[in-house]
């Protein structure tokens, strides 16, 4: 029997892993992977203005329809599970209790591979926040010493989100995604309830030492079918850990 090859996507807010990462999920779901979402908040008070605009509306009320809004988009892409913490939002903070609740789905889930924002955003700072944050509960799941007696993380390598203003963040991507397979899936405006959005692009680190990247992650200059009509390239950049 083959052995189960899983994914994590840690996402700010309940539609960042949507606007961002929707393709890189479908795809990878398509591959064969268990790719498991977490959204560390809902986007409640800083990403919801469209519903905040309805009269009567209540901070509860904004929670659930963002949760609807995600587990619909999730399901579209056909993502393996999706968590939410509830752990609130502008500004986006984890406690240690908050920090050991995603140590223990990141052990739980066991990805051999990770995503969530860039390390670089200052006109969002719960984007970069969520991924120091990701970096540090990758650290602490790898340690022995955290709640022996479960199984300790491997050495997932973590990619990252592209930002908004990609040029004014030093944002380059050197590897690419083919996300022909699963554009008509992925579209935004299929995931997210009408709302158009360009091709996601992703934002990557480099392996550990050594290591290769997966076989469906291209280094730039490798994917000549990136220039071919019909092929819908996906830009990863290396820059995180």
């Amino acid at each position: 029997m083959s052995e189960k090859r899983t994914a994590l996507v840690i996402s700010a807010h309940a539609a960042d892993f949507v606007w961002r990462c929707g393709e890189a999920i479908a795809l990878h779901q398509q591959l064969g992977y268990e790719v498991t979402v977490v959204c560390l908040s809902f986007g409640e008070r800083g990403e919801s203005a469209k519903l905040w605009k309805q009269g009567g509306m209540t901070l509860d009320r904004v929670k659930a329809a963002r949760r609807r809004e995600a587990e619909d988009a999730a399901a579209e892409l056909g993502a393996h599970d999706i968590r939410f913490l509830d752990l609130g939002d502008y500004p986006l903070e984890l406690d240690r209790e908050a920090r050991f609740r995603l140590v223990d789905i990141i052990r739980e889930v066991q990805p051999g591979w990770m995503m969530s924002h860039s390390k670089w955003n200052p006109y969002n700072t719960d984007h970069m926040y969520a991924t120091q944050v990701a970096l540090e509960c990758r650290m602490i799941a790898q340690a022995w010493g955290h709640n022996p007696g479960q199984k300790v993380l491997g050495a997932p390598q973590l990619y990252l989100f592209e930002p908004h203003q990609t040029e004014q963040m030093g944002w380059k991507p050197d590897v690419f995604l083919d996300i022909t397979p699963v554009w008509e899936k992925a579209r935004c405006d299929r995931v997210h309830g009408g709302s158009a959005a360009p091709v996601g692009v992703l934002h990557e680190s480099r392996p550990e030492p050594g290591q290769p990247f997966p076989p469906q992650f291209g280094r730039a200059g490798r994917r000549a079918e990136c220039g071919i009509r019909g092929r819908i390239p996906v830009g990863l950049s290396a820059d995180g850990g």
